[in-house]
């Protein structure tokens, strides 16, 4: 016969099972509204750049309809945001880590639809920038609000919050791992084995969903490639330098766009400044945008005779920093990154 204690301690154990199982099921349900979350903001800036594409088209102004869509759509996102959500400004990241870190992981459900909204008119009005940050908000905001709808504790909604955020990397770049690495390393800051599983669960579901609903043409594919020398590695390595140097300079001018002060009300900042992007777009119109289809293009032509010569990619390298720090700076949505 068990004793009273030994069934206390079955049942106690039973019952963290059942809590475990549950709070994992949750996990994948929030990476599932993520893989979502991923594509609706996808066909939201397709929605945007096609309503633009159709604006071109009526006025027969060609490339220079950026110098209308690109200041309209940060005004847009500038306003919005600040009308209905203003956390939902700027790139995303540091209001999710904010959260964290502030306000024990409680994001507003609105900055959810808000989010979503600027970020659409940002990006398919032309302002360049990328989805990396928003989804990231995105993500993050659908863990705190499901953790907040369950009554979670302080440590499992910064699980879910996590987990949400990594699930918008996943889903966004259909790349689980790095959604997982970038939730450990940058959200929490740690890579504490009670969190691990809930943020693997989450960004493969929402990897797969967004996958099943936006499709595979999407995905960046590089032609296959073999090392034929071992010398190329240090190709690689000077690629790594310029890299980071470029991300240097890119830091450096957000700095300096983000801490400008121009005369009259507060709305004319995205104005002007997307006046200067739609103008630098009309030099290289690959720079507008989040940047995916150019970088397809070039990896489906590697192989083959060049498309552009190496000075115009330094040059279309060097706008597109300038054209970033310009989008960011006047406070529209979007992301550092592609």
């Amino acid at each position: 016969m068990f004793s009273r204690a030994r069934l206390s301690e079955l049942t106690r154990g039973s019952f963290d099972r059942a809590g475990a199982a549950a709070f994992l099921t949750l996990a994948m349900v929030v990476g599932v509204l993520v893989g979502f979350s991923s594509a609706l903001l996808i066909w939201s800036i397709d929605l945007v750049e096609r309503g633009v594409e159709n604006l071109e088209e009526a006025l027969s102004l060609g490339s220079a309809i950026a110098l209308i869509s690109v200041p309209v759509g940060l005004l847009l996102a500038f306003l919005g945001a600040r009308r209905f959500a203003p956390e939902a400004e700027g790139d995303g990241v540091p209001a999710a880590m904010a959260a964290l870190v502030v306000r024990g992981g409680r994001l507003r459900l609105r900055s959810w639809f808000t989010k979503i909204a600027v970020t659409a008119t940002t990006l398919g009005g032309g302002g360049s920038a990328g989805r990396e940050g928003p989804i990231v908000q995105i993500g993050a905001t659908v863990g705190s609000v499901a953790g907040r709808y369950t009554r979670q504790g302080e440590d499992k909604m910064r699980s879910l919050v996590a987990a949400g955020a990594g699930a918008g990397i996943g889903a966004s770049f259909n790349a689980p791992i790095a959604g997982m690495l970038f939730a450990m390393e940058v959200i929490l800051g740690n890579f504490g084995l009670r969190h691990l599983n809930v943020v693997v669960i989450s960004s493969v579901s929402a990897a797969v969903t967004s996958r099943l609903l936006v499709g595979e043409e999407r995905l960046l594919r590089a032609a296959s490639f073999n090392l034929e020398d071992p010398r190329e590695l240090l190709l690689y390595a000077l690629l790594g330098l310029a890299a980071a140097i470029a991300a240097y300079f890119l830091l450096r001018l957000l700095a300096l766009t983000e801490g400008v002060r121009l005369p009259g009300p507060v709305w004319v900042r995205p104005l002007v400044f997307g006046v200067a992007v739609g103008g630098l777009g009309l030099i290289y119109p690959e720079i507008l945008g989040t940047g995916q289809e150019f970088i397809g293009e070039l990896l489906r032509g590697v192989g083959e005779p060049a498309t552009y010569l190496w000075y115009t990619l330094l040059a279309i390298a060097a706008l597109k920093i300038l054209a970033t720090g310009l989008t960011l700076g006047a406070r529209a949505s979007g992301g550092a990154f592609m």
